[in-house]
């Protein structure tokens, strides 16, 4: 509140209902402010597994003066992070305060790395905000070598999918014989380290 003219007491200027005393003319005005809302994302950070979803939600702080639109949509990164569910979001004045659910899907990629993705969420007039998107790969590297006096199949750096057994085959030279198989680097299970042909199953990189 505001005293425009003459001489007024107003007991709380910043209450919408109070009281004012005047002992002659005066002349009070209520001043208002507009409110913007924001848009308001449950989560900052989403990991989405690979050839899976994720989800996150999204909605407004306060009311809006009329129905408005949250685009959601994949802004940088990694390209195998879209937006599957959720991509276009009405808040009106009656649901701007009710979470509506957004949903990520990562495709299945050859690779091992994690991809990451940013998503924004946008409105006409409203200030932008993030979310970071992780591809939680289910993939990792086994890398199989040979010692002196033999050869192994697959040979090198192979990309796998994490917990799957792996067929490994080693070979011995001539005047060799196969001796075992042995971890030398990461953390693997092989499922007979006795047996020239057998599996290994790793988590995460591992030789």
């Amino acid at each position: 509140w505001t005293v425009t003219s003459g001489s007024a007491t107003v007991a709380n200027t910043a209450a919408a209902s109070t009281t004012a005393s005047v002992t002659a003319s005066a002349t009070v005005q209520a001043n208002f402010t507009i409110v913007i809302p924001t848009i308001v994302r449950s989560a900052s950070e989403v990991s989405v597994p690979e050839g899976g979803t994720a989800t996150f939600q999204v909605k407004l702080s306060s009311p809006p003066a009329s129905s408005t639109v949250v685009t959601v949509s994949r802004t940088a990164g990694d390209s195998d992070v879209t937006v599957t569910g959720g991509s276009s979001l009405t808040f009106t004045t009656a649901n701007w305060g009710t979470y509506q659910t957004v949903t990520l899907s990562a495709a299945q990629d050859a690779d091992a790395a994690n991809g990451a993705a940013t998503v924004t969420c946008s409105a006409s007039g409203l200030t932008s905000v993030n979310v970071a998107a992780t591809e939680a790969d289910d993939e990792t590297t086994l890398t199989v070598t040979a010692g002196a006096g033999g050869t192994v199949s697959p040979s090198g750096a192979t990309v796998v999918t994490k917990g799957a057994a792996t067929g490994i085959t080693a070979t011995p030279s001539a005047g060799y014989v196969f001796a075992n198989w042995t971890v030398t680097g990461g953390s693997a299970t092989i499922a007979n380290a006795a047996a020239a042909s057998t599996t290994a199953a790793i988590t995460a990189p591992a030789t």
